[in-house]
């Protein structure tokens, strides 16, 4: 690792909390412009203006920092999901299912790049990282889950984990599909999602 180097004065001091944040914002759009292998730190380092060393102060490894991108998009994803769910407190569990899946196609929708860093599993991270990453993404599926939970009534131990697992990867694949076939409208591929998903649900709405 690059030894660490004081901020010259060319490069404006920054807190360390919004240096950071400014950091993933360049490194997020080159991940999402020219994918995880064809980025380096010295990338990240060019595009923002600084020196290696200051990145290195921030991240350890380029690993940490496709992981930590990661992480902002699944918290800025959870964050309209929680509140999605609230919103639909007291509709009925197939509406719901079309609210939570209009929101996520909503976010593919706004951004199609983040939603690939978040959804597409495109970089190969190591060790540590990796396993990081995977919770992560477990991370939605459950809370994918217990959106179910609180929809349905008497279902077989483990079935609501399963139908999350399920749900989640019918909606990754029509995303990817859709990202191909951007003419069909959103509220379509909605109901698309819908019909497809539903019969594992309905047996148990409350």
């Amino acid at each position: 690792m690059a030894a660490m180097a004081p901020e010259t004065t060319t490069q404006r001091r920054m807190p360390a909390a919004e240096r950071r944040a400014a950091l993933l914002d360049v490194a997020e759009r080159l991940f999402v412009d020219r994918g995880f292998s064809s980025v380096t730190i010295e990338d990240i380092a060019r595009e923002a203006g600084i020196t290696r060393p200051i990145v290195y102060r921030h991240f350890t490894a380029l690993d940490g920092v496709y992981l930590a991108c990661v992480q902002r998009a699944r918290d800025d994803y959870a964050g309209e999901l929680v509140q999605a769910i609230a919103d639909a407190q007291g509709v009925h569990p197939r509406e719901q299912l079309r609210l939570g899946a209009d929101l996520f196609f909503r976010i593919l929708e706004r951004d199609p790049g983040r939603w690939r860093l978040l959804f597409g599993g495109g970089a190969s991270l190591s060790g540590e990282y990796a396993e990081q990453l995977a919770g992560l993404r477990l991370g939605t599926i459950e809370a994918i889950g217990a959106a179910l939970l609180q929809a349905t009534v008497e279902a077989p131990p483990g079935r609501m984990e399963v139908t999350a697992h399920a749900v989640s990867g019918v909606g990754e694949r029509l995303g990817f599909w859709w990202l191909d076939h951007p003419d069909v409208p959103r509220e379509e591929l909605v109901e698309h999602f819908v019909e497809i998903t539903w019969a594992g649900v309905a047996p148990y709405a409350r």
